[in-house]
């Protein structure tokens, strides 16, 4: 199973949070609190494959959908175990299209990510989408996603690395500030290079129970030859509720004098109204 324990890339909010997705869970990462970042990673990721019931070094297909491979699409739920979607563990330098667990630590540790070996018949195009489902009790209006992309410029063509979000798994919108395009001309030395994002999705009125679809896609830009090493790591996901309005101080001040006013208004209109009645 995936690992979803790992350092927030949310400026300010706490490193320490850590939900664990049971294998109960089906169809996908449940995030069952509100302003509580679920992080995921992929440290024990060795290209492996993708199962909805998980072994070491196999990531859930429950939460991932590989699409674009020469060995057809996957789909929520499915068992790929093999070629394309299982190329094993490499620090990088591959040849074969398909999907790794790539050490992107060029340090001389271990770091693995999520890792793409774009070809000819491979990844492109081709995408990556993790499937969220709002856990929470209420509906979720706002949703923020931190990742890291990681770029290993070994070859000469220019290639892109795209996010975009779905709330039916059909329409997708396209996010072009978080664009990655790698440069057209292999690194003399090529190593891996990691590049930070953040997007915030606003307006999504995502019922409680719903899907949220995070994509990541991958396209030849320009140039030709071999195709550029790709990798996704350490997401960071945090969902927030529609604001509700809060009065302004000044809206403060107003409502203490008008309160007050309402009930001496109701003291005399009833004072009034008795003193009819005595009279009558």
């Amino acid at each position: 199973m995936m690992g979803i324990c790992q350092h927030s890339l949310f400026v300010g909010l706490a490193t320490s949070v850590c939900s664990l997705v049971g294998p109960n869970v089906s169809a996908g990462v449940l995030v069952s609190n509100l302003d509580h970042p679920v992080q995921i990673g992929f440290d024990g990721f060795v290209g492996s494959g993708f199962t909805a019931s998980p072994s070491p070094g196999q990531l859930d297909s429950d939460h991932w959908r590989i699409t674009g491979l020469s060995d057809g699409a996957g789909a929520f739920g499915g068992s790929y175990l093999t070629g394309d979607f299982a190329r094993g563990s490499s620090p990088g330098g591959v040849t074969s299209g398909g999907v790794y667990g790539f050490d992107v630590d060029s340090g001389g540790g271990v770091d693995r990510a999520l890792g793409f070996q774009p070809i000819g018949t491979d990844l492109t195009p081709g995408e990556a989408t993790l499937r969220i489902i709002n856990g929470t009790s209420q509906i979720v209006d706002r949703v923020d996603v931190g990742y890291e992309v990681f770029v290993r410029n070994d070859g000469d063509r220019s290639s892109s690395f795209r996010f975009a979000y779905s709330i039916n798994d059909v329409s997708y919108q396209t996010l072009a500030d978080a664009d990655v395009i790698s440069a057209t001309l292999a690194d003399s030395a090529p190593n891996w290079t990691a590049i930070p994002r953040m997007v915030k999705l606003q307006g999504l009125s995502l019922p409680a129970g719903a899907s949220l679809f995070l994509q990541w896609q991958l396209d030849d830009r320009s140039g030709t030859g071999g195709r550029d090493e790709w990798a996704l790591d350490d997401i960071a996901v945090r969902l927030d509720a529609p604001l509700r309005a809060v009065p302004e101080p000044a809206s403060w001040i107003l409502l203490g004098m008008i309160v007050p006013a309402v009930g001496f208004g109701r003291r005399r209109w009833r004072s009034i109204a008795e003193s009819c009645m005595t009279t009558a």
